[in-house]
């Protein structure tokens, strides 16, 4: 559930594929952030004169801006850090005794170069905000500076209902969908109202990253924000959105922010939610419904006998 720094024992490795995106392997580095439902691929540089253990370390971060909670907090005898054990000499049983480097040397999950470069259009076609919070209540969301509403899915699911005929319109709001138009080049920017960071994911694209950082909310609405990257951006299945800035008091100032490209050519119900388990628990998620004209089109005679029989209850 909480984000951790990867690291080896007196090791360096090279990242080569970022959620299983291909980059142009990096610099050597001997940390990495993995945030929940990240991957990475890496390449380690093994040494070959030595006889010695190592060890492999997932340190937990917990505590703001990466928890509400930290590690303190925790149930008698958690441990904030995973080990495992690297050996050159088979036959060994010793734990290492080796420690973590103290000279970290890393890469920014969206600092990647993509082995294949993108050049995208300079305006998007259609700007969504998604922006959330969690109440009392659970997760909130207010779509484009709507009002805040807790994700409930109607008991037939959308995908069916509009897949039938009805709009994106006809959901109640409850549903917190955005339509889509098909073919269009879509921005989504998804602020964060509060002082810790969240994972966002979003089913069945993987969009570029153009931007990320802590404004006002007014310069937000406004597109007042620094200059996307539109050449090179990275491609990532799970981004980090940043917390806000906050005053002594701990009270939120700036809302942070990560704004996300992609094609809208993939027609569906798709759901874009919060990467930590338990704020799935509390539905901090929506919906996006796109190429809704194509779905009526095709109607649910287009979609396959094992999907048909999931969706006959109340499963999303």
């Amino acid at each position: 559930m909480a984000p951790f720094d990867f690291s080896i024992d007196d090791h360096e490795f090279q990242v080569i594929a970022a959620d299983g995106e291909p980059v142009e392997p990096t610099k050597p580095i001997n940390s990495i952030f993995i945030n929940a439902g990240q991957r990475y691929d890496i390449v380690v540089e093994a040494k070959n004169d030595t006889q010695e253990s190592f060890w492999m370390r997932a340190k937990g971060l917990t505590g703001l801006p990466w928890l509400a909670r930290s590690a303190a907090t925790g149930l008698p005898g958690f441990n904030d850090e995973g080990l495992a054990i690297v050996r050159y000499n088979v036959v060994s049983t010793s734990e290492p005794t080796t420690e973590q480097c103290e000279d970290i040397v890393t890469v920014n999950e969206f600092d990647f170069t993509p082995a294949t470069p993108a050049v995208l259009p300079t305006t998007p076609s259609d700007r969504s905000i998604v922006q959330f919070n969690i109440t009392r209540l659970g997760g909130v969301i207010s779509l484009d500076g709507g009002e805040y509403n807790i994700l409930r899915i109607p008991d037939q699911p959308p995908l069916l209902t509009i897949s039938n005929g009805s709009t994106t319109a006809d959901l109640p709001d409850s549903a917190n969908a955005r339509a889509l138009e098909y073919g269009k080049h879509i921005e989504v920017v998804v602020v964060n109202s509060m002082n810790e960071q969240h994972p966002f994911h979003l089913h069945s694209h993987v969009p570029w990253v153009v931007g990320s950082g802590q404004a006002s909310e007014e310069d937000i609405y406004n597109n007042n924000l620094p200059p996307s990257k539109l050449e090179g951006a990275m491609s990532r299945d799970v981004y980090t959105v940043p917390p806000c800035n906050t005053d002594e008091g701990g009270h939120c100032v700036d809302v942070g922010y990560i704004i996300l490209r992609f094609t809208a050519d993939n027609p569906g119900v798709w759901m874009m939610h919060c990467h930590i388990d338990w704020h799935m628990d509390i539905v901090l998620a929506m919906i996006f419904v796109e190429g809704e004209t194509e779905l009526q089109a095709k109607g649910p005679d287009a979609f396959s006998s094992s999907l048909l029989s999931v969706c006959k209850g109340d499963s999303t």
